[in-house]
């Protein structure tokens, strides 16, 4: 896996979620116990947790999900299925499939009308391009995910949404865009008080100094961004 990638899911993946063992040994023993759509909600969830650190095991409870739903006709389960296995492809790097998951998800969370998977779908897209090097594309996936972040009062995913428009503004080199949205980025999560949201968000603002060429104000964000990784 390329460091590039690495860096991307760390800053950007807005819904990933860290699950305890406690939590984990939970699911595996109700698995063995489930049926019918309990059983897909629970591979779903195995498939969350196993995401970051077990991704082979992360893409069996996937597809068993994705099969037993489609045999049930359960259309939430199919579609978070789909979504997990687009991200999935993501993490492998084989972006087409990548792509194909993404949007089928996205296609069931419009007849669903559920704004969780649309946002989870536009994320892996918005991500998927970005490596592609489809900069057009991904700004509106990021852009997208911007707007239905704020619509749900997601404002740390909203924030995390701008550090991605940011980042695309700078791949395509459109400096001074490029800092108005970490700007904006950084003024969320001083409003909500976040941390690592203010220590992410000053980083990008000090790259976004660092080749603009102002050096006093890098050295500034840097410094923030610093102490507060530090904590």
């Amino acid at each position: 896996m390329r460091i590039k990638l690495i860096f991307t899911i760390v800053l950007t993946a807005i819904s990933l979620k860290s699950y305890p063992q406690s939590n984990i040994d939970s699911l595996l023993s109700q698995l063995e116990t489930s049926k019918g759509i309990q059983k897909v909600d629970i591979l779903n969830l195995l498939t969350d947790s196993y995401k970051l650190n077990n991704t082979k095991e992360a893409r069996n409870y996937a597809l068993q999900a994705s099969i037993m739903a489609e045999n049930l006709g359960y259309v939430s389960g199919a579609g978070y299925a789909s979504q997990n296995l687009g991200y999935i492809e993501y993490i492998y790097g084989n972006f087409n499939e990548a792509l194909r998951y993404s949007q089928n998800a996205s296609e069931m969370a419009d007849k669903l009308s559920d704004p969780e998977l649309k946002l989870r779908t536009y994320e892996v897209i918005a991500l998927t391009y970005e490596e592609m090097g489809e900069n057009e594309n991904s700004l509106l996936f990021f852009q997208r995910s911007f707007a239905l972040n704020q619509s749900i009062k997601n404002y740390v995913g909203a924030g995390l949404s701008l550090l991605g428009i940011g980042r695309i503004y700078e791949n395509m080199g459109k400096d001074r865009l490029s800092l108005e949205s970490n700007l904006k980025s950084l003024d969320i999560f001083l409003n909500l008080k976040n941390n690592a949201g203010i220590a992410k968000s000053s980083m990008a603002i000090a790259k976004n100094y660092f080749i603009i060429d102002n050096y006093d104000s890098m050295a500034y964000f840097y410094t923030r961004a610093e102490a507060l990784i530090r904590q």
